[in-house]
């Protein structure tokens, strides 16, 4: 399945009005898992599975085409441990992302015990997800002078 951001479907029959009359909004209760957890899980509950393994084929597509050396492919798994990332990065502000890995000057000075994210992507691997992550795989040419063209869905 391809995610096509110009795609439309039906509108659920129920949208407005369930079947007894009432417009009140309902989740269906196998999906309340989805949206329990956490605001990211719920922001993600919105975003299919599709269109992330289209992020993953396009952001591998990328570092096939501009020759950027891994061991291994990035996987599903990656790329949502990577938006996880982007998101606490958004929140706790430390200043250059190689801030967020290893001993953290914080613990030794405060005698606290901070997050480090050695143990959720290794910085290297970060690094390397950030310079190839892509919706969509653009080559570079001359004509193609659009800076943001591998942010874009169309």
């Amino acid at each position: 399945m391809r995610f096509d951001p110009t795609a439309h479907c039906e509108e659920p029959a129920d949208l407005f009005q369930h079947a007894d009359g009432s417009t009140t909004t309902r989740l269906q209760p196998e999906f309340k898992h989805l949206f329990e957890h956490s605001s990211s899980a719920s922001f993600l509950a919105y975003i299919p599975v599709s269109f992330w393994q289209q992020v993953v084929d396009e952001t591998n597509s990328y570092v096939r085409v501009h020759g950027i050396k891994l061991k291994t492919c990035f996987l599903l798994e990656e790329i949502m441990k990577f938006i996880g990332v982007l998101l606490y990065m958004s929140l706790v502000n430390k200043g250059e992302y190689s801030n967020y890995w290893g001993q953290q000057v914080e613990d030794a000075i405060f005698g606290g015990n901070t997050v480090a994210l050695d143990n959720v992507m290794p910085l290297r691997r970060f690094k390397k997800l950030r310079q190839a992550f892509s919706f969509q795989c653009v080559e570079d040419n001359a004509t193609n002078t659009d800076q943001a063209a591998r942010t874009r869905l169309c």
